[in-house]
């Protein structure tokens, strides 16, 4: 009976570069042809020359048509490397001060991209690169960051955009004066707009009016006015603009809890939602705002620039959501969490929370709440980090958060095998040799440890840390 090599499996080659550095696969290729055949796609996949090289290597000439995704930094590049051409090409990505032959004719080389980025460019006035743009027939996602469009070019700019499902443009520059085409924009179904300007709203909202098919909004108005926009995007969710809208996301820009409440109602399936909160009394609303999407949520990730609290809907977030896949959290009242009904969201890959201890019961709360979390066998990154929202310290009393140490039952989290990144910033650790020896048999996939291991010995932080580093792991 024939056999299927693992080396014919698709899904197995495409989660190899997760956990096998292309460096490694470089000599797996020299092992014997079958091998060389399997590993060349994915050695050769994407090119990134941020730093300054020679010329292209041979190499590279010789596995051209492997590249996929070609990333170049035009200030460090030599000649050799602007005149790359690869017959198939998906995605590039340029980073220039100024346009020039060269960097417009690496574009037009590569005409079946279907991604473009582009970074810092300033066309020249006369070179009509906007109209060259309109030459890429496959071009879906475009990205333009850092850059300026002129009230010649924006038409055909908006002309170009009609084909798109994916924008993003960061810190582009606009004209506030000319009114939008009449087209519709209809491909749109994902669109990022981060850092416009106050006299961009009024033209940016019309443009995402003219997108009746979005799926997926992220925005950052730093430097506008983010009231405006937010209240104004909010009655458009209310006014049912975006019925397919699922997944909302921004940076910088606050939600307060009546904006959040509009959303909410007006979104009829939220998938992802991923803010910064604004309001204690968000807290107390958050349960009303998000349950009649519990069954949908995929992603919740909460932010504040204060220390509100959840700790009363988390609980019931955790027991009522079956398919969130990530979840972020303000500080956490531990009792309140570990009470109640079951967690139902195995699905985790992914959980950021501050959790508090008091000190008369942690010796009882810890194992209910390592109880909880070895049950969550789907976790790829665990942050259990002191930190508040922006990189500032929270309320919490570092002593009070969870100590994993072997006596106070971190066996318990054997079953979280598939673990790759664990994070106990700013957490009072006082790990040994013991509970290394544990980390290392039992979570095989880890590739990254934050925080100190040992808060109150320094030589043996140091120490533990450099057994991780042996293996491989960062710190």
């Amino acid at each position: 009976m024939p056999t299927t090599s693992p080396l014919e499996i698709t899904e197995i080659l495409s989660h190899l570069t997760i956990f096998v550095p292309k460096s490694s696969l470089l000599s797996c290729a020299l092992v014997s042809k079958s091998w060389y055949h399997a590993f060349n796609p994915i050695i050769w996949h994407d090119i990134v020359l941020d730093k300054k090289h020679p010329d292209p290597p041979l190499a590279i000439q010789c596995h051209r048509h492997h590249v996929k995704e070609f990333k170049i930094d035009c200030k460090k590049a030599t000649q050799g490397y602007i005149n790359l051409r690869f017959p198939n090409l998906a995605s590039l990505e340029i980073e220039a001060e100024q346009e020039s032959p060269d960097v417009t004719e690496l574009i037009m080389q590569h005409t079946a991209i279907t991604r473009l980025s582009i970074i810092y460019l300033d066309p020249d006035p006369k070179s009509m690169f906007w109209e060259k743009l309109l030459g890429l027939y496959n071009l879906k996602d475009l990205t333009i960051m850092f850059m300026r469009i002129d009230n010649k070019d924006i038409d055909t700019f908006w002309n170009l955009c009609t084909r798109l499902e994916r924008l993003q443009f960061t810190r582009l520059r606009i004209p506030i004066r000319k009114s939008l085409p009449s087209q519709e924009f209809s491909h749109i179904n994902k669109l990022l707009m981060l850092n416009f300007r106050q006299e961009e709203i009024p033209v940016l909202l019309e443009f995402m009016r003219r997108c009746p098919n979005l799926s997926f909004f992220f925005w950052d108005a730093r430097e506008a006015d983010n009231k405006i926009f937010i209240s104004r995007f909010a009655q458009m969710i209310a006014e049912k603009t975006w019925p397919n809208l699922r997944h909302l996301r921004t940076l910088f820009s606050e939600v307060t809890h009546d904006n959040l409440s509009m959303i909410t109602r007006g979104m009829q399936r939220i998938e992802t939602i991923d803010i910064c909160c604004s309001s204690h009394s968000l807290g107390q609303n958050l349960l009303g705002y998000l349950q009649q999407h519990f069954s949908s949520l995929t992603i919740l990730n909460l932010r504040s620039n204060n220390s509100i609290s959840i700790s009363s809907v988390a609980q019931e977030i955790l027991s009522s959501c079956p398919l969130l896949e990530r979840l972020s959290a303000p500080p956490l009242d531990t009792i309140a969490v570990v009470n109640g009904e079951p967690w139902v969201s195995l699905r985790l890959k992914s959980l950021s929370l501050n959790f508090s201890l008091p000190p008369a019961t942690i010796n009882q709360v810890q194992p209910l709440l390592l109880d909880r979390l070895s049950k969550l066998t789907r976790l790829q990154e665990l942050y259990l980090w002191n930190v508040g929202a922006f990189g500032c310290l929270s309320e919490l009393d570092p002593k009070n958060t969870i100590n994993l140490r072997l006596e106070s039952g971190l066996d318990k989290l054997a079953t979280l095998w598939s673990l790759r990144i664990i994070d106990l910033r700013d957490t009072m650790q006082r790990m040994g040799e013991q509970e290394m020896d544990w980390i290392l048999n039992h979570w095989p996939n880890l590739n990254k440890v934050g925080g100190k291991l040992n808060a109150w010995e320094p030589d043996v932080d140091k120490t533990l840390k450099e057994r991780l580093k042996i293996r491989g792991i960062s710190v």
